[in-house]
């Protein structure tokens, strides 16, 4: 039972790393690595830096979650569905990323504990343009045949992030400043918007 087991991981390891030799998907792959990696972080520095800069106690962090709560289930189940067939997947990752990198240096800037709310829409607007979006491309990029596999390494990619998401946000937190692990996210999501754009400026077929 053992052995088969250790197969089975190994098996799922190769699959794993085969999708990752996709060409047509890779850059994709690498920009929603990015993306979550620096929302992972946000999401579990944010008490740390609320208490740390603003003094927030644990019922102003519940209320700014619940807030961003909602702006999620509004942008995902409503907003984005309303904008997706005007611009397209292409548009709206550009838009999204690029909102990401303005809502976290925003945070990190905020000069108020009230700024964190403009600042966290900006926030929820990226990542519920952008991650929805990349996923379509890589999904209109794969095979039929494909998706399952492509769900299961897109999840180990997020699972990925959400261990060193927290881990670089707080290393960053703890020795640089605590306005850091935004700084950082921010340029996580430059570095996606990059990638994403040199992608999508390489494919001449327009994806919607």
């Amino acid at each position: 039972r053992e052995i088969k087991s250790a197969s089975q991981i190994f098996n799922w390891g190769k699959q794993f790393t085969s999708l990752l030799r996709q060409a047509n998907i890779q850059k994709f792959l690498a920009a929603m690595f990015l993306l979550n990696l620096a929302f992972a972080g946000l999401q579990s520095n944010f008490p740390l830096y609320s208490n740390y800069r603003f003094h927030w106690t644990p019922t102003q962090n519940s209320f700014f979650y619940l807030y961003v709560g909602i702006c999620a289930v509004f942008i995902q189940g409503f907003l984005f569905g309303k904008l997706q067939p005007r611009f397209g997947e292409r548009n709206l990752t550009l838009f999204g990323l690029t909102c990401m990198a303005i809502g976290l240096a925003s945070m990190a800037l905020a000069p108020a504990s009230w700024a964190l709310y403009p600042a966290v829409t900006i926030v929820a607007l990226g990542t519920g343009m952008s991650i929805p979006s990349l996923t379509a491309l890589v999904s209109l990029r794969v095979p039929q045949s494909e998706q399952g596999r492509l769900m299961g390494g897109t999840q180990t990619l997020l699972s990925l992030t959400n261990i060193f998401g927290p881990i670089l946000a707080g290393i960053s937190f703890e020795a640089i400043a605590f306005s850091a692990p935004y700084w950082l996210g921010s340029l996580f999501s430059i570095f996606a918007l990059m990638v994403a754009y040199k992608s999508l400026r390489g494919s001449s077929s327009h994806l919607t």
